[in-house]
């Protein structure tokens, strides 16, 4: 290489990507892999949203409810949509507001991960989540999951 050139980063297939999918099918895990293979800095919206309100996810569900959390997310989803070169994994259920499915799709593309729901209950199972507080969390995702798809 001669002097005074300089080492270009390899082309890359895209400088924008959202996860999606259900919790538990594997978005952050991914994705930050993903962020890690296409050199893009790598975006969890579930974290931004516990950093900007200071507070963990399952605590603002309970002090202020569901809306509340999905007004955040809504939010978030509005600045990644103006990022570049970045992979952001949403939480599961952003794709449920129609504005947050408009906006991601109007931006990029989104890869959609798919679990079973005997998969997601069994990596969810030691972490609380707000949505899954129920008598029989795996009959909780299967109806989660159903309502969803029809969505």
């Amino acid at each position: 290489m001669h002097p005074g050139h300089r080492h270009l980063p390899p082309e890359r297939v895209v400088t924008w990507l959202a996860m999606a999918g259900f919790m538990g099918t594997g978005k952050s895990r991914i994705g930050w892999e993903l962020s890690r293979r296409l050199q893009l800095t790598f975006i969890d919206t579930d974290r931004v949203i516990e950093r900007v309100s200071c507070m963990r996810i399952p605590d603002l569900f309970e002090l202020y409810g569901e809306g509340v959390f999905r007004d955040y997310e809504t939010e978030v989803v509005r600045r990644s949509v103006r990022l570049d070169e970045v992979v952001i994994s949403t939480g599961g259920g952003t794709v449920v507001r129609q504005e947050n499915r408009a906006l991601l799709k109007a931006r990029g593309p989104i890869v959609v991960l798919t679990a079973s729901a005997e998969t997601v209950y069994r990596r969810t199972r030691r972490n609380r989540r707000p949505l899954l507080e129920h008598a029989d969390p795996l009959k909780r995702i299967a109806e989660l999951m159903e309502a969803r798809a029809a969505a």
